[in-house]
């Protein structure tokens, strides 16, 4: 698999995976499997939706703990970045902590969608993650 600029995604996980150990920041949005299996379902905006679970795998596979963020016009020209609460992951390391994990960003990602709806810039691709 190949992400949108054309690199392989075994190549981006393990430049997130040796970047953290390095002690930097990564952010990965949440809709990026980053070619990590199968994906599994969610309720985003009252529809089932197929999410990955790239974020969640990486932040529990290096114990670091995920960051949601969010930005919304406040005016002409101006933004506000918001940062959540950070979201530790389970200590124990299997798949069922990471679709955990997984589940509970994307119902914090929903609060977040429908507390700001114009701010959301994932509409474009949201019929082409709805379960059918």
């Amino acid at each position: 698999m190949v992400d949108s600029y054309g690199v392989p995604y075994p190549l981006i996980l393990r430049k997130a995976l040796k970047d953290i150990r390095q002690g930097k920041v990564v952010a990965i949005p949440p809709e990026i499997s980053m070619g990590l299996g199968p994906q599994h379902t969610v309720n985003l905006l009252g529809a089932r939706v197929s999410m990955p679970l790239g974020s969640s795998w990486v932040s529990n596979k290096m114990q670091v703990p995920i960051i949601i963020l969010h930005t919304e016009m406040t005016e002409k020209y101006k933004i506000k970045i918001t940062f959540e609460d950070p979201i530790y992951p389970s200590k124990i390391q299997n798949r069922a902590s990471i679709v955990n994990e997984s589940k509970y960003v994307f119902k914090k990602i929903d609060k977040i969608i429908r507390n700001h709806p114009y701010s959301w810039c994932g509409y474009d691709t949201f019929d082409q993650m709805i379960v059918r």
